[in-house]
């Protein structure tokens, strides 16, 4: 009876923690457009179909689940319900993100009961890691565009599922490790969706995955159980990531971004090293003092227990995250005249990744300590109370930052919905179709593969072909000639911006 009664709290407040996720997110993106890496990436372009994203050839992502689902998800399946895609981006679209990101820091938060099978541990971590990300995304604004979102955030999903059936498997003894097959599908489709996902990921994993395999191979004592559980899932990884880093797309894009071309002085090393120790260390003092701290315990721990093998996959996971992320120096400054690692969107999945050692350690030194004090159910309701402590010290000013968050791409979707209405007005007239030189750093349809991937997605919206071959005049005080022209917009419109009003010609033309 007490189980149950403790299995019902704890499910209710896990769920009430997700919805309050949901909301945050849905409430985050209620100005979602398909602006900066939507514009191109979340919508199709002319002839493409909707699984077009699996193909390894085709650009750069291709090959990628969370490619598919942020242009199916965005554009395609409102298109199939008749409900304008811009609508439905800010809307629907957002509560499914925020579903999704339950999910990922559900498993992302699975690390830090690894040895300690507590729900109260559990739902305080899983709290801790949602206010986690809410703060980095209150930095970076990486999942208020949906390309950033699915190739990033969306990526640490199957990441954690992968990571965390490999290293359970790890840690038991050969004749407790079993075999469940479905388990094993699904984490080597895990692995497979891993290795073509974001390139920080799959190149931790793989160095990850040879440091365990060297370290089995050269250690005569505290070996890992590397079985079935553990080369089949690895080997979907490098089969991916090989596919992956073949392909044209990807090849195209390292070139362009230095690698084919890789020069590097020991002036580059040097400024490159100054910024690594800025970005990497300084900026996240307060998270390498606790690591430290953890890792100092642990290593403790684990040596009066002669049990090195406890504290290896997480070293080993540092090690690999801080080599992949100083290898970004091989593409010089090919980030708009700086180098990658200044790269808001490589800085958030940084700042998530580092959490799964730390997770780890503190774990691995809570269970060492549960195991040693007298009251244990007090010292464990303790450190969840402390966690509590701190979340509520670090998020005092949460709901302004939602605030200021939420309106950051209000201007973004005003410009959309306002160039959407004047293209509309100009085509149902039958006229030139004049654009504001104004909307175009923000709307870049003067780029003639952006200009038809617009065209497009006004076909596949209105159900029009007639948009494919419209041609665009960029206009100075373009906004003033379309008033000359009898375009209008009300007050109330652009308070309240509605794509769906524009499917109605009547209501375009100011009838």
């Amino acid at each position: 009876m007490n189980k149950n009664r403790n299995f019902i709290i704890f499910t209710f407040f896990l769920m009430l923690i997700s919805v309050f996720i949901i909301c945050c997110v849905k409430y985050f993106g209620k100005n979602s457009c398909f602006n900066d890496d939507d514009f191109f990436y979340a919508r199709y372009m002319i002839g493409e179909s909707y699984f077009d994203s699996f193909k390894f050839s085709i650009f750069h992502g291709g090959g990628y689940l969370g490619l598919f689902l942020c242009k199916f998800l965005s554009f395609g399946l409102p298109c199939l319900l008749n409900i304008h895609p811009d609508d439905f981006i800010c809307n629907q679209e957002g509560i499914i993100r925020g579903i999704f990101t339950c999910f990922i820091l559900f498993s992302i938060s699975l690390f830090s009961i690894i040895r300690n099978k507590s729900k109260l541990l559990y739902l305080v971590s899983f709290l801790f890691i949602t206010f986690y990300y809410f703060n980095c995304e209150f930095i970076y604004f990486t999942s208020l565009v949906n390309y950033n979102f699915y190739r990033y955030f969306f990526s640490l999903l199957f990441f954690s599922i992968f990571w965390y059936f490999i290293y359970s498997d790890m840690l038991r003894d050969k004749k407790e490790s079993k075999i469940n097959y479905f388990k094993l599908f699904l984490v080597c489709i895990s692995g497979f969706i891993v290795g073509t996902s974001s390139e920080i990921n799959f190149f931790v994993s793989s160095s990850l995955a040879i440091l365990i395999i060297i370290y089995n191979l050269i250690s005569k004592k505290n070996k890992f159980n590397l079985n079935i559980n553990f080369y089949l899932p690895i080997t979907f990884l490098f089969i991916s990531m090989i596919n992956f880093v073949l392909s044209s797309g990807f090849r195209k894009v390292a070139a362009d971004r230095g690698m084919a071309d890789i020069h590097i002085t020991f002036q580059t090393l040097k400024e490159y090293t100054n910024l690594y120790l800025d970005v990497c260390f300084l900026k996240n003092y307060y998270y390498w003092i606790f690591f430290i701290i953890l890792l100092i315990l642990s290593l403790i721990f684990c040596y009066r227990k002669k049990l090195f093998k406890d504290i290896i996959f997480p070293i080993f996971f540092q090690i690999s995250l801080l080599t992949v992320m100083y290898s970004l120096v091989l593409c010089g400054k090919t980030f708009g005249g700086d180098y990658f690692l200044c790269h808001h969107n490589i800085i958030f999945l940084y700042r998530m990744l580092i959490m799964y050692p730390i997770l780890i350690l503190f774990d691995y030194v809570l269970k060492n300590i549960y195991e040693t004090v007298k009251y244990k159910q007090v010292f464990l309701r303790t450190v969840c109370v402390l966690i509590l402590v701190s979340l509520i010290c670090m998020n005092i000013d949460f709901i302004n930052k939602i605030k200021i968050h939420s309106n950051v791409f209000y201007k973004y979707k005003k410009e959309t919905y306002m160039c959407q209405k004047i293209v509309r007005y100009y085509y149902l007239k039958k006229e030139i179709i004049k654009i504001p030189q104004s909307f175009i750093f923000d709307l870049p349809l003067d780029s003639e593969i952006h200009a038809n991937i617009y065209k497009n997605s006004l076909y596949k919206i209105y159900k029009d072909n007639g948009y494919i071959n419209i041609n665009f005049m960029i206009v100075p005080n373009g906004l003033e000639v379309f008033f000359k022209d009898g375009g209008k917009f009300s007050e109330n419109e652009l308070k309240e911006l509605k794509f769906a009003r524009l499917y109605d010609d009547d209501f375009v033309l100011g009838k």
